[in-house]
């Protein structure tokens, strides 16, 4: 008779879907995803919202590209959401994730949440900075609502979440560096906040509540603690 075949080997990281917004801004996910990728916990796939020729958010994936159907031309913000949404659909029934990363609030990372959202797949997103006098997108409201976790680079950015209706225990200060940024200790600090990153993702997969930060200077040492003891 035929030989057995050996039982496929379940793979037990957890599957991370990052999901950036295609500006500059995304430069500062940079170090974030290379510590993903080199974590051993995680299977990451890294997804680039991107603008096509037609004003359309086309997804830009590491091993292809998935394009709305050239005929659709969406002029309305909801038709541009639409569109993107059943390209996260695809994405989402092909890679199966455990957890979802976001950055930015163009349509597909609206449309991202959205589906993470009624799938149940937790979301966490990384706040992008934006001057004070500068009011919230619509995507980025909507968002807001939608995420689990929120990680900001300073205190006063989770306040500004605060003011902005975001549970104070959603927000996690991970005390990562802006791009452009400059610190003597940029390039420690930056390891110590993605390594606290990549920690409060795995536990936001498993089910854990999400860890709470302090300002930036001790976020390092108050986000190992809080993880050692989630809050729920």
């Amino acid at each position: 008779g035929a030989e057995p075949q050996p039982a496929p080997v379940h793979d037990a990281r957890v599957k991370a879907l990052c999901v950036l917004d295609g500006t500059p801004n995304d430069l500062e996910m940079v170090p974030i995803v290379q510590q993903l990728s080199a974590d051993g916990r995680f299977n990451a796939r890294i997804c680039v919202a991107g603008l096509a020729d037609d004003g359309t958010h086309a997804l830009r994936r590491s091993e292809g590209q998935v394009d709305p159907d050239p005929e659709i031309r969406p002029k309305d913000p909801a038709e541009t959401v639409s569109v993107a949404l059943g390209d996260m659909k695809r994405v989402f029934n092909a890679f199966n994730p455990d957890v979802v990363l976001i950055h930015g609030e163009s349509p597909t990372v609206l449309a991202t949440a959205l589906v993470a959202y009624y799938q149940e797949i937790p979301v966490a997103r990384m706040e992008i900075e934006r001057p004070s006098n500068m009011p919230d997108e619509a995507n980025g409201r909507i968002i807001n609502r939608l995420a689990s976790l929120h990680f900001t680079s300073t205190e006063r950015a989770g306040m500004d979440l605060v003011a902005a209706g975001v549970p104070q225990d959603r927000i996690t200060v991970s005390g990562h560096s802006r791009v452009g940024a400059r610190h003597p200790d940029a390039d420690g600090r930056n390891g110590d906040a993605c390594a606290c990153i990549a920690e409060a993702l795995a536990g936001l997969a498993q089910g854990a509540g999400p860890p709470r930060g302090g300002d930036s200077a001790n976020s390092e040492a108050k986000c190992r603690s809080t993880e050692r003891h989630p809050v729920n």
